[in-house]
Formats: C-alpha cells, structure tokens, sequence
C-alpha cells in the first residue's frame, strides 16, 4: 500500500483551505462523512470520484450553499457561511454549465461589468466596472469577445469567458467544477493553456474537480479521491500509481470507466498505464455480472423481509 493511500484523512503543511470533521446530510441521510482535507496554497488539488460521490456537495459546502457539521477554514480562520462578506475571503466559481437566455442581449462586457457596479446595466457602465472588465479580458487574451453576444459564444468560450469572471476580483480560491466538459478540443485545448497560465501566476488556491485523470495529470499538483468520505489524497504523483489507479477504479465501479476516466492522452504520457487500463476494463465486465447478482440477491433478501 502506498504512503498516499495509508494517509487518509491525514492534515497536510502548508494547507490554504481546510476541512475538518465536515459532515453533510440530506433529509436526514449521509452524504459526506468526517471530510479531512487540505488544499495547499497557490497550488491545485483535483477532486475525482463517481457520480454520486459528493463532489459538487462538497463544492456547495465550502461555497457557503449546503449546511454542514465541522470546520473549514482559510488560512487558519473559519471560512464563513458567506464567502466575500464579513472579512470572509472571495471564493471564484467556474460551474460545469451556465444556464441563461442566450436570446439576452447582453454582451461579454456587459457581463463582466454586471459584478463590477452597483447602478443597472441600462444606465450604462461605470468607469471603474469598464477598466476592470477589460483589464480581465486583456489577462485571459480575451478582449476581441468584448462585444460579442454573450448567448453567441461557443461552450470552449463561454467557459473562458465564465473564467476570467471567476478570476474579476482576484479571489484566493478558484473551484473549477468541470470545466471542460462537453467542450470540443480546441476549447480544451485553449482552457487548459489559461489554466497552466493561471497556475504559473500563483495567485490562487485552486480546486479542481474533473473525471479527466489526463487533466489530473497535467494541472494537479495534489488529489483528493472522494466517494462519500475520503479513500486517500495526497501529491499527484504519489496517489495516481498504477496500484493506486486499480484500487480506485475497483472502487468507483464501472460509472467512472464508462465516462471515459481514463483518457487515451493518459497512456501517451505512461505508457505503462495500459495494463491498468486493461485491468480496469476487464474489471468492468466482471463488475456487470457480479451487480445483477447482487441485485437479484437483494431482491430476494427484500422479498423475504417483507414477508
């Protein structure tokens, strides 16, 4: 067993955000369960699991949206139920979709401008709104969208436009909420080189969380692995080795491999990789036919009790 696996739930130096005793229930159910983790400042930790793992309750906790038992501090201090206010440090939020009337007509400084001034959109914009927007755009390379519609851009530009908003006001913490989902290649490839110049920068604390281990493997610094509780976190290298990747894979079932966790652009950088690529695939056909006979079983089990 590796370091990083046996380091479960372990505090880590250094830590910028930190989570201690985090419990969340839902109608009276568990969701999360004693969450110990720590996000290591100006650095990035990926959070991967299953659908269904926690992750964006987790996400909602340390934003302030989900009630939760524990703590979770920024630099020593609790974070707050309202993140931005009160003292509290900012926190910027890519989410994985934006929903909105694309027919709006609103354009991508327009929006910039709406989190930058207090006076409606329709009275025009305020000179300090205006500087800062466009001096975000001109950091994300972004300012020939300056007047584009914003319901016209394409999913890879909406979700660099939805970054440089995310980044407006300088916030400590970025949470990045799978941000490249459903974007085409190129889109992809041009987050992630925004991404690797954010990182470069240094200036947030960046949480990450993906189904992508390619995304993993070249951003994260750190992970943390999440299904309910912690299974184990720890720097990248230590925690995705070909042992660590099996017994992670055997842990989140088929779901995971079946939304593509391990990337072909995995192996080209291991190679070595594709044994535990074949191990999990082989895992995933073994996993059917062990599901519908555990199924069949508690169908029985639950017939008899109800008896």
């Amino acid at each position: 067993m590796s370091t990083a696996v046996s380091a479960r739930n372990s505090p880590t130096t250094g830590a910028a955000l930190s989570l201690r005793g985090v419990n969340v229930r839902l109608g009276g159910a568990p969701i999360l369960r004693n969450i110990n983790a720590d996000f290591p400042a100006s650095r990035t930790t990926a959070i991967i699991g299953p659908n269904g793992a926690g992750k964006t309750t987790l996400m909602r906790a340390i934003l302030g949206f989900a009630p939760h038992e524990g703590r979770i501090e920024f630099n020593g201090r609790p974070l707050g139920p309202h993140p931005g206010q009160n003292g509290a440090p900012a926190i910027g939020y890519v989410p994985q979709h934006l929903d909105f009337d694309r027919m709006m007509p609103l354009t991508v400084l327009d929006f910039l401008c709406l989190t930058a001034q207090r006076r409606p959109l329709w009275f025009g914009h305020s000179a300090a709104a205006l500087e800062m927007a466009r001096s975000t755009l001109a950091r994300m390379h972004l300012s020939h969208f300056e007047r584009k519609p914003l319901g016209g851009l394409s999913g890879g530009e909406l979700q660099r436009v939805m970054l440089a908003l995310a980044l407006q006001n300088n916030p400590p913490i970025l949470i990045l909420d799978e941000p490249i989902s459903g974007v085409d290649v190129a889109g992809e490839e041009q987050f992630c080189e925004l991404l690797a110049e954010i990182q470069r920068e240094g200036r947030q604390t960046i949480l990450l969380i993906t189904h992508d281990l390619a995304m993993v493997n070249e951003h994260a610094d750190f992970v943390l692995c999440l299904n309910r509780e912690v299974l184990m976190q720890g720097p990248t290298r230590e925690v995705l080795t070909h042992e660590n990747i099996g017994r992670i894979f055997g842990l989140l079932t088929t779901e995971a491999h079946q939304a593509h966790t391990l990337p072909e652009e995995w192996f080209e950088k291991d190679p070595l990789a594709h044994q535990t690529h074949d191990h999990a695939h082989a895992h995933s056909h073994t996993h059917h036919h062990d599901h519908d006979h555990a199924h069949d079983h508690d169908a029985e089990a639950k017939t008899e009790a109800e008896r």
